[in-house]
Order: structure tokens, then C-alpha cells, then sequence
């Protein structure tokens, strides 16, 4: 029993952060995120609304280099599965920097994820280099759509 016990925790730790989104949170397309210009810094009204609110948002884990594999706490969210940390990583206004909450991580996958979270746009240099958008992520999904 007790061996049962550990096996089904360390599966739940294995499987990373997967708590369901609820459905209400609004749902924020890479198109739309591609609106504002990082070379002027012109933010677009459709963009500028999204500051500071809590919204869904499909994509690939861009993990560091060394981090593939591993429970993350951070990593970049990109628009495409094809994106390397050892290349430049997509443009700043194609790219969310995730910071999961509350001590939460996720585990890598090839897999495209919902994430929701508090969204944010406070440019900065990260690991990756320079990034417009944040997330604080208090929950993702398998991609369904």
C-alpha cells in the first residue's frame, strides 16, 4: 500500500503543474501580442487592455538549455514548437516570460500547454534576452482546442 501511495505521488510530481484553468479567463492570441511594436515602443489599445489582467494563452515551453527536463519555475512561452535557447529565441513582442506561482513548476514537454496567469507588460532582459511581456502563471493545461 504504501508503495502504491509513493508511486501515485511521484507520478502527480512527474506530470509538473496541471491545474485546470478556469474557463473565463479571456484567451490571448499571438497575433494580437504581435501588435505592439518593441522597436518604438508603441502599444496598441488591444494590448495595452490586457496589462495587469489575468488571461489564457496557448504555447511552447522554451525552457534554458540546461534546464530541459527539469521541474521549471521559469521559462519562456513562444508561439512555435520549433524555438532553441541555443538560437535567438523568437522577437520580444513573440515571447512571455513565465514565472509559475506559488512555488509551482512545470516539466518540459514538446506538447503545447494552455497557461493563465496575472499577464503583464514590463520589458526587461531576462536569460533569454530581451523580453516585453510577463506572466505569473497559476495554472496550465494540455492544449485542447
Amino acid at each position: 500500500m504504501v508503495a502504491r501511495v509513493f508511486a501515485i505521488a511521484l507520478l502527480a510530481f512527474a506530470a509538473g503543474c496541471h491545474h485546470a484553468p478556469p474557463p473565463d479567463a479571456p484567451r490571448v492570441t499571438w497575433k494580437t501580442l504581435r501588435g505592439l511594436d518593441y522597436q518604438t515602443g508603441k502599444v496598441p489599445d488591444d494590448v495595452k487592455k490586457l496589462d495587469g489582467t489575468v488571461v489564457r494563452i496557448a504555447g511552447y515551453v522554451l525552457p534554458r538549455h540546461e534546464d530541459t527536463g527539469f521541474q521549471m519555475k521559469e521559462f519562456l512561452l513562444v508561439p512555435y514548437p520549433d524555438a532553441s535557447s541555443d538560437f535567438p529565441p523568437p522577437p520580444p513582442n513573440q515571447t512571455v516570460l513565465v514565472h509559475m506561482a506559488g512555488g509551482e513548476a512545470v516539466n518540459y514537454t514538446h506538447d503545447a500547454l494552455w497557461f493563465q496567469g496575472r499577464f503583464t507588460i514590463a520589458p526587461r532582459k531576462s536569460a533569454w534576452g530581451p523580453v516585453t511581456y510577463q506572466m505569473s502563471a497559476t495554472a496550465t493545461e494540455p492544449y485542447k482546442e
